[in-house]
This record gives structure tokens, C-alpha cells and sequence, in this order.
């Protein structure tokens, strides 16, 4: 799927077709499926050279496809603001997540914090995904911190959030 994506995308230029954000939105997506995430950076970079806004959405995707590359989810969520997009729940997700996969826990709070900074309610998969991240770096205490930050913001915890915070507890034998 990858490469058909990238291959049409090729045609597109080579034919003077002009591309848009749905289009180009939809190959980061493929990116992100062939686990190809430098091809969607290498995506949100020719739309920025075609001069393409990029739209909150196309962040979001963007952000997704970097699986287990935590740092380069947050270094596109860092620049929504200055692009004058205001983040929302699925932004602050998909940078989480990102962090859980990269064993990255102190990054997991940080982006809770700075969606509650910024006045956005995280959701439970914020939560989850940064109780995962504490799961995988032995820090159970604080994975423990983060579910009842959950239940104290009346946010429904699911097996998700309780199977991370029964593994993290784990850990400690």
C-alpha cells in the first residue's frame, strides 16, 4: 500500500497534477499503515515547499504514523501553535502514544500536563498511554499516580487503564 501510495504520489508531480491537503493526508495515512514514518514527514515537508497549509488533521496523522519515534510525534505537536493551530485531545493522544512505545514516561506526563496547560481535558487514551509508558520503565508508584489522576477527573477507566496499572504494579515482584 506504501509504495502504490508513493508511486501515485510521484505521477501527481510528474504530471503537473496539483496535490491537496486530502491527498497528501491520505499518504501520510499510508505511510503510517506500511509503518513508514519518515515517508510522512517527507510528506508534511512538500506540502510546507507547495505551500500547502497543513491543517490540524494532517498534524495529527502525521503524528501517528511515528510509532515508537516519540520524539519526532513531539517535535510536530511543539510546532502546531506557531503554525496557529490550537491542539486538541487527538493531538496531545497522538503524542502520548508515541512516548509508550519509546519507553519515554517523564514525556508521557509532560504532554498531560501541557493538554491540561492549554486547557484540553485529556481523554482515557492519554491516560492509558502514559500509564504504559511508566509500565515499561518500572515506575509504578507514579502509573498508580496517573489512575487516580484519572479517577479524580471523573474519567472512565477501562480494562486499558486497568491493565496498565495492574502491569506496572507488577513489576515491583
Amino acid at each position: 500500500l506504501f509504495r502504490s501510495v508513493v508511486s501515485k504520489l510521484e505521477g501527481m508531480t510528474c504530471c503537473a497534477l496539483e496535490s491537496d491537503v486530502i491527498g497528501l493526508s491520505a499518504a501520510m495515512w499510508a505511510c503510517g499503515q506500511g509503518v513508514k514514518w519518515h515517508g510522512a514527514l517527507d510528506v508534511l515537508a512538500k506540502m510546507k515547499r507547495q505551500s500547502i497549509q497543513p491543517d490540524l488533521r494532517v498534524h495529527n496523522t502525521c503524528s501517528r504514523t511515528c510509532g515508537d519515534f516519540w520524539a519526532n510525534a513531539l517535535r510536530i505537536a511543539s510546532t502546531l501553535h506557531s503554525q496557529g493551530l490550537l491542539p486538541n485531545v487527538i493531538s496531545y493522544a497522538t503524542s502520548v502514544k508515541p512516548c509508550a512505545d519509546g519507553s519515554a514516561w517523564p514525556w508521557s506526563l509532560r504532554v498531560l500536563r501541557t493538554c491540561r496547560d492549554h486547557m484540553v481535558e485529556p481523554n482515557a487514551i492519554c491516560y492509558n498511554s502514559a500509564m504504559g509508558t511508566c509500565k515499561q520503565e518500572a515506575q509504578w508508584k507514579i502509573s498508580c499516580r496517573v489512575f487516580a489522576e484519572m479517577q479524580d477527573r471523573l474519567l472512565r477507566a477501562d480494562a486499558s487503564s486497568f491493565t496498565a496499572v495492574v502491569s506496572a504494579c507488577e513489576e515491583i515482584g
